[in-house]
């Protein structure tokens, strides 16, 4: 994972929770790209100096902005999505986690030409879940996120996973250990995997 977009989707990730207070109504539930990004250029000089985003950013927090309409903020919405007790709504966005964090593990060891896509995937059919793999798969979706649409409610579920901790200290510096570790488990024979986890 690229560091500096990694580094820029993180920032832009907070700068997007603190701009979502200052949109007008309809825009905070929108899932437009293009509209938000009209207002963050024709309106975004109301905002504070720290929030108003640099020209070449505007188009990736829009992104970010109405990702969050497909994921958590946009909380009715989620509630009319998964409500209390839809059993099979929640199960579909925990099954989508997991093959996004099965697809960030398998992108993982490729980058690093570790154990091949299927070796990953037989860990993760065994059961063998470290902690870092829904942090490092989060991260990843941040950066998609500042690319094109989110996918949606399995992102908010990535997001339910992740510890207090993991969500305070979402850092660069934080994903590139939880990345480091994972990349030990791979090295990792398949019992000391499992000891590992």
């Amino acid at each position: 994972m690229n560091s500096e977009q990694l580094e820029r989707a993180i920032r832009l990730w907070k700068q997007a929770f603190a701009i979502r207070r200052w949109l007008p109504g309809p825009l905070a539930a929108c899932e437009e790209v293009a509209a938000v990004e009209a207002w963050l250029e024709h309106q975004g000089g109301l905002l504070s100096a720290e929030l108003r985003p640099a020209r070449e950013d505007v188009v990736a927090l829009a992104r970010m902005l109405t990702s969050f309409a497909a994921t958590s903020f946009n909380t009715r919405a989620y509630r009319l999505r998964v409500p209390k007790g839809a059993q099979r709504a929640k199960a579909k966005a925990r099954s989508s986690a997991a093959v996004l964090k099965a697809y960030a593990l398998e992108a993982l060891a490729c980058e690093h030409g570790l154990v091949p896509a299927a070796e990953a995937q037989r860990r993760l059919d065994l059961g063998l879940h470290p902690p870092e793999l829904t942090l490092m798969t989060y991260a990843r979706e941040l950066i998609r996120r500042t690319e094109y649409a989110s996918q949606g409610l399995s992102v908010y579920w990535l997001w339910l996973e992740l510890d207090e901790h993991s969500r305070k200290g979402l850092t660069v510096a934080a994903v590139q250990q939880a990345e480091q570790r994972l990349l030990e488990w791979l090295k990792q024979p398949d019992s000391i995997a499992a000891e590992a986890r």
